[in-house]
């Protein structure tokens, strides 16, 4: 089939593997192996995966197939991530099948009981610039007196999800150079209010924040302003990645329930942001 253009973009038809010559930014191709189709990314030299007949899949490791996954956790009875990241292993803490349930977003998810939390300091899970976080999230839990969600400890900049004030805040600060050292400077910049998240459906949350904190917050795949100015916080003297904790203790969890949590080493677009949050 010769190539047609729509756009201005290339349209090279339908075939079994990707093509690897010739290319030029916004090419696309519909692989007939995958039922997938791609579109080709010039600054990566790479094909990203978009929209097709199933979308994302739940165990695309690296979904949008350029690299940019730090780490993928299906929480499907484990804290193991998806093959095809940076990192790779466990998270450590309450990682035994018994801490997860049936009924999340996609099978089981991690049912955090107040007291129970994952951690890893692994120098291969940490963002040393620009990254993104994405993660579904339920709670009927309103009123959470400053119990932490999901924080991140990047090198150039912090950022994570806390209960506190009748809303889930998101906060963001300077990055650490030390894995052993707390954020004492991570402010409260968004929220969201307890009657829009922690209302017992399942949301799907995502930011995106660069190396000079340039940040956007996404609920159920659109971007939300939430914009606020509001009081300081300090995420984890002990472990990059928390899900649920402060510090490994149990005085600062939520109660709540986290599924198919994704850490990738750029800003997802928007597009980006969207395709995960409608994941097959």
């Amino acid at each position: 089939m010769a190539p047609i253009f729509v756009g201005g973009r290339r349209i090279l038809g339908s075939l079994s593997s990707a093509p690897t010559s010739g290319l030029a930014a916004g090419d696309e191709y519909y692989n007939t192996t995958e039922n997938q189709k791609y579109i080709y990314n010039s600054a990566s030299g790479s094909w990203r995966r978009i929209g097709g007949s199933s979308g994302i899949a739940q165990n695309d490791g690296d979904p949008f197939n350029d690299n940019s996954a730090i780490a993928a956790f299906r929480m499907n009875g484990n804290a193991t991530t998806l093959s095809g990241t940076v990192y790779t292993g466990t998270l450590s803490g309450n990682n035994a099948s018994s801490n997860f349930s049936t009924g999340g977003q996609f099978d089981q998810y991690f049912n955090a009981n107040g007291g129970s939390q994952m951690t890893s300091n692994s120098t291969s899970i940490i963002p040393t610039g620009n990254y993104s976080l994405s993660f579904w999230y339920k709670s009927n839990n309103a009123g959470q007196a400053n119990k932490r969600v999901l924080t991140v400890k990047g090198s150039t900049s912090t950022s994570g999800w806390n209960n506190y004030n009748n809303s889930m805040g998101f906060y963001t600060g300077g990055g650490v150079s030390s894995s052993s050292s707390a954020v004492a400077s991570v402010g409260r910049v968004a929220e969201i209010p307890d009657a829009t998240i922690n209302n017992n459906v399942w949301h799907h949350i995502a930011h995106t924040i660069s190396a000079s904190n340039s940040w956007t917050i996404y609920l159920d795949g659109a971007a939300y302003s939430g914009a606020v100015s509001g009081e300081a916080r300090s995420f984890n003297s002990g472990s990059r990645f928390a899900i649920t904790t402060y510090d490994g203790g149990g005085s600062y969890n939520s109660i709540c329930g986290i599924d198919q949590v994704r850490l990738f080493n750029r800003i997802l677009t928007s597009a980006e942001i969207l395709d995960l949050y409608n994941e097959s």
